[in-house]
């Protein structure tokens, strides 16, 4: 029994020290982060994909952190999809953009101050008119 301790004692010892060194590295890049994202001006400086969806096409990823508003998104999206135009003006086209949060709920796009929607969408979907 002693010598199976001995034997399972050096390897206890390394797991340990490798989810030290571990969780000392997270903490350190944790700390970074938060510390430098009160410098950072801009949220550009960091990508921020995420998933568009739209019946009948290929979900796609797009890095939100490189727009600046939803007209720019709204755009980039109608592009993305062959419908340019049809974005603007929902109570025209039929078209309807919504976004899923990180809490699960479902939003229409828009209806939140830009910062907050870039830093809580989870994925978008794009609603055709049918």
């Amino acid at each position: 029994s002693s010598s199976g301790d001995a034997e399972a004692s050096p390897m206890s010892l390394t797991d340990s020290g490798f989810q030290n060194s571990l969780y000392s590295c997270m903490q350190d890049t944790t700390h970074e982060l938060l510390h430098g994202a009160g410098q950072i001006n801009s949220s550009n400086q960091t990508k921020n994909f995420v998933k568009v969806y739209k019946s009948g096409s290929v979900g796609r990823s797009l890095d939100i952190s490189r727009f600046s508003s939803y007209h720019e998104l709204r755009e980039e999206l109608g592009k993305m999809f062959a419908i340019e135009g049809l974005l603007e003006d929902p109570l025209r086209s039929g078209w309807q953009l919504v976004f899923v949060d990180k809490e699960n709920d479902i939003l229409l796009l828009g209806d939140d101050p830009w910062e907050s929607f870039v830093n809580n969408v989870w994925y978008i979907k794009i609603l055709s008119p049918e």
